[in-house]
């Protein structure tokens, strides 16, 4: 009996720890896409994505404005962040606040007083493997 008692605790107490791992929702974060140079270094921002200083930055990061706080966003690409610069948006995603980063699943662009989604992480796998293929098909043609 006591054995089974120790081995219902254990289990019951493993089941705790483990509850708020698997119940972890995603969380929806707003700001501004701007790039992470210019946050961390206090390099000339990027007006828009036809700026120069756009060929000058490493990555592109969701901005709070305060303090400086920001979060990376890995699982986005670049050329996706790239084209909202300076534009108000919202990520949703499970936020790191030890890393300040969001594995984002959807980012949304406000636009005329509302936001629209402009790059869900399920939809695009396709439209990568569309484009890598095409990349190495192009470097193959030797252009």
């Amino acid at each position: 009996m006591n054995k089974n008692r120790k081995f219902l605790l254990t289990l019951f107490l493993s089941a705790a720890l483990l509850m708020p791992v698997a119940v972890s929702a995603a969380q929806t974060v707003q700001g501004h896409m701007e790039a992470l140079d210019c946050i961390l270094y206090g390099k000339p921002c990027p007006i828009d994505n036809l700026d120069p200083h756009m060929a000058l930055v490493t990555d592109f990061v969701l901005f709070l404005g305060k303090g400086s706080k920001h979060y990376l966003l890995p699982n986005i690409p670049r050329n996706v962040k790239a084209q909202y610069i300076g534009k108000a948006i919202r990520v949703t995603g499970e936020v790191n606040r030890k890393y300040r980063a969001i594995k984002a699943e959807k980012l949304e662009v406000k636009r005329s007083g509302s936001y629209k989604t402009v790059w869900p992480r399920e939809s695009k796998r396709d439209d990568w493997e569309k484009w890598l293929k095409e990349f190495h098909q192009g470097r193959l043609d030797g252009h």
